[in-house]
């Protein structure tokens, strides 16, 4: 009898160990496949599942998934690098309460089949909506620039400085001229007199609302509200 009692113990003792060290797992391969149904695509990826306890993971419960990836993209998005941790996350329903992270060298789709760059952007907050906060260097604003005014028939500017708190200074064509930056319909602009150059405007397969628009001496932020949840379903 003592017997049978020992070799019941020991057997409920390795499957609460193979809960424990193999419930990671299993999320981890679950997320995976969440991620490549959601059309979420990387060169490189890591992901890990946490939860207290291990065993809860489970019931489909998460505390955190922290995503690493490399050559990233996901419908409107491309991103040399994305890290980015999902909180309070349902397994089961692939749902998660927060999102935390950065993407570096980010590519933006636009609705005319183009795309605008950001050096980096960060996302934190709701999973639906979250603030991203987008930072645009000199190599970001040129070829925005370039690009706007080869659409408005202009001449491309060959140097771009950027005037707090909301101006940017161009020369074209050897002349200085200066515009002011804003943000219009959820797309960002700059006004130069009568013309209006539409610079970035995110498309319609990603859901990012841009509202905020300010210059600094090293370049400008751009803020707004994404979807994470919509693009992540």
């Amino acid at each position: 009898m003592r017997g049978c009692l020992t070799v019941l113990v020991l057997a409920l003792l390795a499957a609460l160990l193979g809960a424990w060290v193999g419930a990671p797992i299993v999320a981890r391969d679950a997320v995976a496949v969440a991620l490549r149904t959601s059309g979420f695509t990387a060169k490189s990826l890591s992901i890990r599942v946490s939860a207290n306890p291990p065993p809860l993971l489970l019931l489909g419960h998460a505390d955190r998934v922290h995503i690493v990836a490399g050559g990233a993209a996901v419908r409107g998005l491309q991103a040399d690098s994305l890290d980015f941790t999902l909180s309070d996350v349902d397994l089961a329903s692939r749902t998660f309460g927060s999102v935390d992270g950065t993407l570096v060298g980010a590519r933006i789709a636009q609705p005319a089949g183009t795309t605008f760059s950001a050096g980096k952007v960060d996302v934190a907050g709701p999973t639906d909506a979250a603030l991203a906060t987008l930072q645009l260097d000199a190599a970001d604003l040129r070829a925005m620039l370039q690009s706007a005014y080869g659409d408005a028939g202009r001449t491309a500017p060959t140097a771009v400085e950027p005037v707090p708190p909301s101006e940017l200074a161009v020369t074209v064509a050897g002349k200085r001229e200066v515009g002011r930056l804003a943000i219009d319909g959820g797309s960002l602009v700059m006004r130069v007199g009568d013309l209006v150059l539409r610079l970035a405007s995110p498309g319609p397969d990603l859901p990012l609302e841009l509202r905020t628009v300010s210059v600094g001496s090293g370049g400008v932020v751009v803020g707004g509200v994404i979807d994470v949840a919509a693009l992540l379903p």
